[in-house]
């Protein structure tokens, strides 16, 4: 199957079984309604994306690798009290949620360990950006978005 096909599809829902899973790409990752704080932070679309994930996460801490203090800003609007942590394999719990910036430059090597590692459960491919989740109570699948 054409790859680009496979990430248009997935984009907008379709061919995605898992309920969790569909929600977080069609309600979070391409939602298009703007919230109350970009007006004051101003930054890019990437930036608004990584707001809208933790305030529908909602997590106590996340692992950002290579983020930058805008990214990290956006992420402190959506729960001033978020810990940012950097990525430690030791520190993997079934709560974490791993957002990895340059997928597809500098931080490749570490994108396609995370999809040989046994313990990740779900991950979103945006190209630019990868997002893990390390839940065993999910089914393990990829998603090219």
């Amino acid at each position: 199957m054409n790859c680009s096909f496979t990430r248009w599809k997935h984009r907008h829902g379709f061919g995605i079984q898992s309920p969790w899973a569909y929600e977080f790409v069609r309600d979070v990752l391409f939602e298009k309604h703007r919230y109350y704080a970009f007006d004051t932070l101003q930054g890019t679309e990437d930036d608004e994306q990584l707001f809208r994930i933790v305030n529908w996460l909602q997590p106590k801490s996340l692992m950002l690798v290579d983020g930058s203090p805008q990214a990290e800003a956006y992420i402190h609007a959506a729960k001033a009290d978020v810990q940012i942590l950097p990525y430690d394999a030791k520190d993997i719990r079934p709560d974490t949620c791993l957002i990895i910036e340059d997928i597809q430059g500098k931080n490749r090597g570490l994108w396609e360990g995370i999809h040989q590692s046994l313990k990740h459960t779900s991950t979103f491919d945006l190209r630019h950006r990868g997002i893990a989740f390390f839940d065993p109570a999910r089914q393990r699948q990829r998603y090219l978005l």
